[in-house]
């Protein structure tokens, strides 16, 4: 399960960098999604995450639905700007019950793709991700 074969590695970041904070959400949390136009559709939090092609395997076939249907609690590790501009980058994205990793942050825009794009808009404009535990 998972589209990367290691655990979270939030407590290894947070040993040298205090400044990354940890918002834990049910997977059937509901989040909006930017639709083109004045439009916004609310869909899970699991759901958003499928949709952005996060929930695939290291060969990039989508994990089973049985599996995804198990996912209960998923963790964003995320972190403000150094600039002060109250900015926030999104590292990463996991599993919270088994430290398996669903998405992690691109650090060159090379490498983003729509379905990254769909996920880190969606999280920044309602994910309330400045709450602990949603």
């Amino acid at each position: 399960m998972g589209n990367i074969t290691e655990t979270s590695v939030f407590e290894n970041m947070n040993q040298f960098d205090t400044s990354f904070n940890e918002t834990i959400y049910n997977s059937s949390y509901m989040i909006g999604v930017s639709e083109v136009g004045p439009n916004v559709r609310e869909i899970s939090l699991l759901a958003l995450l499928d949709e952005g092609g996060a929930l695939t395997n290291n060969d990039g076939t989508r994990i089973p639905q049985k599996e995804i249907n198990e996912i209960q609690d998923i963790a964003i590790v995320w972190n403000y700007d150094d600039d002060n501009s109250g900015d926030i980058n999104v590292q990463q994205i996991y599993n919270h019950e088994t430290g398996e990793v669903y998405w992690e942050n691109h650090d060159d825009a090379i490498n983003w793709n729509d379905g990254d794009e769909l996920i880190l808009n969606s999280l920044l404009m309602y994910g309330d991700l400045e709450s602990t535990i949603i």
